[in-house]
C-alpha cells in the first residue's frame, strides 16, 4: 500500500504511450505464436530463428519488418514438400513487387550454362557420326533429329513429375544430376585405353581407340542420360522463370523472358565456337568433357538460388483437375494445333545442326580471314539472337536511360504488332531461309564449291524468324497456360520440338537406302522442306485470325494461393490490401474478347 502510494501517478501522454506498447507487445507475441504454429515450433525458437535469418522462408522470414513483409495474409509459412523447420521453408508465392524477383539471375545463369553444355555437345554431334563412326550422310541426320526429339520428348515426363508430386526445383535438380551423369558416358566413351607396359607400338595404337562396340553402346547411354535429363529439366526452368511474376510486375516478364532467351544464345554461341575446335584438336575425349563441366556448373547455380526463389508447390490431383476441367480442356484445345504449327517450324530450324553442317562441308569455308570448321557456322546464328532481340524489341541507352524503339515499335505505327501476327511473319521468314541453302546446292551439284557466306546470309533470315516465332511462342505459351498447368503446356510447347525433329529424322529415314546410300539428291531434299514450310505458313494465317487468348499470371484471379505484399515504402505506393483468397494482384488473368490477329 505505501508502495503504491509513492509511486508517481502517470500523466495522460504516458499512458496514452504505455497502452500503445502493449498493443504491440501483444500484436508481436501474436505473430510469433501464429508463425511458431506453422512451423512446429516454439515461440523462443522462432524468435531466435528470425534474429539470425534462417529458418522460416529463409532470409525473407527475418525480414518480416522490412520493407518485403513475408507474412502470408493467414499467417501461415507455407512448407515446400521435404522441407523442415531445421533446414528452412522455402518461400512458396511470388513477391508482390514491382521490380524483378530476385532469384531471376539464379534461374539465367543456369539456363545459359545448360545450354553451354548441350549446344556445346550437339554441335559436333553430326561430325563425329560421319568421320569417327562413319555414318552416311542420311543415317547421321537421321540419328542426329532422333536424339533431338527424344530431348524434347522426355520434357512430358519432367512436367508432368514436377505439377504432380516433385515441384519444380526438385525436377530441375533430380533432372541435373542424370543430365550430369550423361556428359560422363559421352566423356568416358571415348577415353582412351592406357597399354600395358611394354606393349608394341601398333598394340599401343590399338589401345588407344575403344573397340566399335564398346563406343557406340557406352556413347548410346550417355546420349540417352542427356536426353532424360535435358528433357526433364526444360519445361521447369521456363516455368520457374515465369512463376516469380504476379500480376505486379507483369511488365516486366517480357523483357525477362528476353534476357532468358538471350542467355540461351550466349551460352550456345560459345559453345559451338569452343566444341568444334576442341573435337579437331584436343579429340572427342576433351570435347565431349567440357560440356560436362558446364553442366556441373548450372546445376550449382540453380542451387545456390534456391532461398530467393517461389517455390510453387505441385498441383498433385488439382493438375488433373484443371487439366480435365473446363479452363484446362478450353486451352488445351486451343494450344495443341498452334504448337503443331511451330513443330513444321522446328523440323526445319533444327536442320541447321544436321543438313546445314553437311552442306557446309561442300562449301569454300574461308570467309574473313578464317577458315571456318563445318560445325562452326552455326555459332553466328546465337550472335545474331544477341543482336537482332534487342533490335526488335528495343533496348534502353546505359547513359541517361532513353530507349531506343525496335523493329515492333516502328512497325506498330502502321499495324496492330500481336504476338501470332509475329508467328505468322516468322513461319514466312523460315520458309525464305531455306531458299538460299537450296540454291546453294544447287550449285554445288554443278561441280562449284561456293562461298559460306551465302549460308551467313541464311542464317540472318533465318535467326529473324527465331526471333519471331520461338522467343514470341516461349512467352506467349507461358501466359496462354493456366496456372496449375504451366509446366505441363511448357512441356507441350517444346514437345512440338520433337514432332518436329521426328518428322525430319522419318523423312531421312525414308529415302535411306539398305546400303546407307541416300535414294534423292540433296537438291530434291531442300525442295522438299520449303514447299512444306510454305503450305504451312498459309494454313496459319486463317488460325491465327480465330484464335482468341487468355493470359493467366501467378496471383491472378484464377489462382487462390497467397502472395506476399510489398509494403508501401519499397514501392512508394499505397500497401496494397489483401482480397478474399489472398490474392492482392489488381489483375491477373486477361480476358481478350477481341481476335488477338
Amino acid at each position: 500500500k505505501a508502495s503504491r502510494q509513492s509511486k508517481p501517478r502517470e500523466t495522460p501522454a504516458q499512458l496514452r504511450s504505455l497502452r500503445g506498447s502493449t498493443r504491440s507487445s501483444r500484436s508481436n507475441h501474436f505473430t510469433a505464436s501464429t508463425l511458431a504454429r506453422g512451423h512446429g515450433v516454439s515461440e523462443e525458437e522462432h524468435t531466435e530463428m528470425l534474429l539470425r535469418g534462417d529458418g522460416a522462408g529463409g532470409s525473407d522470414a527475418a525480414s518480416a519488418s522490412s520493407s518485403e513483409s513475408s507474412v502470408p495474409p493467414d499467417g501461415v509459412f507455407r512448407t515446400y514438400p521435404g522441407a523442415s523447420a531445421a533446414a528452412g521453408a522455402f518461400r512458396t508465392y511470388p513477391l508482390n513487387r514491382r521490380t524483378l524477383p530476385p532469384g531471376i539471375p539464379y534461374i539465367i545463369v543456369n539456363e545459359g550454362a545448360e545450354r553451354f553444355s548441350y549446344y556445346g555437345m550437339k554441335a559436333i554431334l553430326v561430325i563425329f557420326f560421319t568421320h569417327d563412326l562413319g555414318m552416311s550422310d542420311a543415317l547421321a541426320r537421321e540419328y542426329y533429329h532422333a536424339f533431338t526429339a527424344a530431348c524434347y520428348f522426355f520434357p512430358l515426363c519432367g512436367a508432368l513429375l514436377a505439377e504432380t508430386v516433385l515441384g519444380k526445383y526438385r525436377t530441375i535438380m533430380y533432372f541435373s544430376y542424370v543430365y550430369c551423369g550423361g556428359h560422363l558416358a559421352l566423356s568416358l566413351s571415348q577415353a582412351p585405353h592406357a597399354p600395358s607396359a611394354g606393349a608394341s607400338a601398333a598394340a599401343a595404337a590399338a589401345a588407344a581407340t575403344p573397340s566399335s562396340a564398346q563406343m557406340p553402346f557406352l556413347f548410346g547411354v550417355g546420349l540417352l542420360l542427356i536426353a532424360v535429363g535435358a528433357g526433364g529439366i526444360k519445361p521447369c526452368v521456363s516455368a520457374v522463370l515465369g512463376d516469380q511474376f504476379c500480376a505486379a510486375n507483369q511488365p516486366l516478364l517480357a523483357p525477362t523472358f528476353a534476357a532468358f532467351y538471350l542467355a540461351i544464345n550466349a551460352g550456345a554461341f560459345l559453345s559451338t565456337l569452343a566444341t568444334p575446335a576442341l573435337l579437331e584438336h584436343a579429340g572427342p575425349h576433351v570435347a565431349f568433357g567440357v560440356p560436362g563441366l558446364l553442366m556441373a556448373a548450372s546445376t550449382l547455380a540453380m542451387w545456390l538460388g534456391r532461398t530467393s526463389y517461389a517455390h510453387i508447390p505441385p498441383a498433385g490431383a488439382g493438375f488433373v483437375r484443371e487439366a480435365c476441367g473446363a479452363t484446362g480442356r478450353a486451352a488445351l484445345a486451343k494450344l495443341l494445333p498452334l504448337f503443331a504449327f511451330f513443330s513444321a517450324f522446328w523440323s526445319l530450324y533444327d536442320q541447321t545442326g544436321s543438313a546445314w553442317v553437311l552442306q557446309a562441308e561442300k562449301m569454300d569455308r574461308s570467309f574473313l580471314g578464317v577458315q571456318w570448321l563445318p560445325s562452326q557456322v552455326a555459332c553466328v546464328n546465337p550472335l545474331l539472337i544477341l543482336l537482332l532481340v534487342p533490335a526488335f524489341n528495343g533496348f534502353v541507352l546505359p547513359q541517361g536511360g532513353r530507349r531506343v524503339p525496335g523493329l515492333y515499335d516502328l512497325a506498330g505505327s502502321v499495324v496492330r504488332v500481336t504476338p501470332l501476327r509475329k508467328i505468322s511473319a516468322g513461319l514466312f521468314l523460315l520458309a525464305a531461309s531455306f531458299l538460299l541453302p537450296l540454291h546453294v546446292e544447287t550449285r554445288i551439284a554443278a561441280g562449284e564449291a561456293p562461298s559460306i557466306g551465302l549460308q551467313l546470309l541464311a542464317y540472318l533470315v533465318l535467326t529473324s524468324a527465331e526471333v519471331l516465332v520461338s522467343v514470341t511462342g516461349l512467352e506467349f505459351a507461358y501466359t496462354q497456360a493456366p496456372t496449375k498447368m504451366k509446366s505441363a503446356v511448357m512441356a507441350l510447347f517444346l514437345a512440338s520440338t520433337a514432332l518436329g525433329n521426328l518428322f525430319t529424322a522419318l523423312v531421312n529415314l525414308l529415302i535411306t537406302n539398305a546400303d546407307g546410300s541416300t535414294a534423292t539428291s540433296d537438291v530434291a531434299y531442300f525442295c522438299f522442306f520449303v514447299a512444306l514450310m510454305f503450305v504451312v505458313a498459309v494454313a496459319f494465317v486463317p488460325f491465327a485470325y480465330t484464335f482468341r487468348e487468355q493470359t493467366f499470371v501467378q496471383g491472378g484471379e484464377d489462382d487462390p494461393r497467397p502472395h506476399e505484399v510489398e509494403t508501401a515504402a519499397a514501392v512508394g505506393q499505397p500497401q496494397q490490401q489483401w482480397r478474399a483468397g489472398g490474392a492482392p494482384c489488381s489483375r491477373g488473368v486477361k480476358h481478350v474478347d477481341s481476335v488477338s490477329s
